[in-house]
């Protein structure tokens, strides 16, 4: 990504992200390969696809992978406009 392809980093993340499932590797790895692919949607302007990645991720990770992904769920929130304007009557 720091070379700026954002298209081809979004895809050898997702690639490496699935075949790290497949060979059952580590939550560890797996929530810092989940953050990159998000990351790489961001960039795009994709944010309905890393919205859903991060709440798929969240369901599965704990400890300090689980809040690396949600802290990257509450930025993509707050560029979203998500989360920002306060209910009428709360």
């Amino acid at each position: 990504m720091a070379g700026g392809n954002y298209a081809y980093a979004e895809q050898f993340f997702d690639r490496a992200l699935k075949e790290w499932r497949a060979g059952g590797g580590s939550k560890t790895e797996e929530g810092s390969l989940i953050t990159q692919l998000g990351k790489a949607y961001e960039v795009q302007r994709k944010f309905e696809p890393a919205y859903d990645l991060y709440m798929q991720a969240l369901n599965n990770l704990t400890g300090q992978e689980y809040d690396e992904v949600y802290a990257a769920f509450l930025y993509l929130n707050e560029r979203m406009g998500a989360f920002t304007k306060k209910e009428p009557g709360y």
